[in-house]
């Protein structure tokens, strides 16, 4: 079941998160407001604690959201962006390490395909997902390309947000694995595989934006278009 909701300017679309409790994925090719999305929830819990991994700009991206610290060792127990040089896989499992030492947080993993594969993920992240959750660590995923996100990540995501697309295979694996045919939305209609889609083949693709969302407990999926 589709439901199409098209907000004013200004408008947002009633979103509840309940940290330390849910995950959230987002995914869409950059630009297209993968990052804006993160800091409406950011600003949900503006009380909370929260670590955020981003390895393009952190500082720019975030630096009003949270401290920013260069070195692993000066997490704390707070709101805090890791803006070091160092963002090697040897690294990032070290963060993930110090997260594993934390309790009731939200952590915010951007560009998460940097560092997994569809088939593999560093121990440490696949302790955080599998076991931290029932210590209030909850996650929020951002990436570029679903498709190589490993089943861990999308399988425990409560919330799912997707924005467009440039590429027919990035579309048709969120049509088949997550979404459903609402997905060929996030991409220009020549770009469609034919048929795909027959119910709304007048339909281009969702102005900037614009996006797609589902809980995993819904049978709907929404399709939010903006102004």
């Amino acid at each position: 079941m589709t439901q199409f909701i098209y907000l004013k300017q200004g408008q947002k679309l009633p979103f509840f998160f309940k940290p330390h409790k849910e995950d959230v994925f987002i995914t869409g090719k950059k630009g297209e407001g993968k990052t804006s999305r993160i800091k409406m929830i950011l600003d949900l819990i503006q009380d909370r604690p929260y670590w955020i991994w981003c390895p393009e700009r952190p500082e720019e991206k975030f630096g009003n959201y949270a401290h920013v610290v260069r070195r692993i060792e000066d997490l704390k127990y707070g709101q805090y962006v890791y803006a070091g040089p160092d963002l090697s896989m040897k690294n990032f499992r070290k963060f993930c390490q110090k997260v594993l030492t934390m309790t009731n947080m939200v952590v915010v993993w951007d560009d998460i395909h940097k560092y997994v594969k569809k088939q593999w993920c560093p121990d440490e992240l696949k302790e955080i997902i599998l076991s931290k959750r029932n210590e209030g660590i909850s996650s929020i995923y951002a990436t570029t390309t679903a498709k190589s996100i490993p089943n861990e990540i999308l399988g425990n995501s409560t919330h799912a947000f997707a924005y467009r697309f440039q590429l027919q295979s990035d579309a048709e694996w969120l049509a088949m694995n997550y979404f459903g045919v609402e997905a060929w939305l996030l991409i220009q209609k020549d770009r469609r595989k034919k048929g795909c889609f027959d119910f709304a083949d007048d339909i281009d693709i969702l102005p900037e934006y614009s996006f797609i969302y589902r809980r995993d407990d819904e049978l709907e999926t929404k399709v939010v278009i903006n102004a």
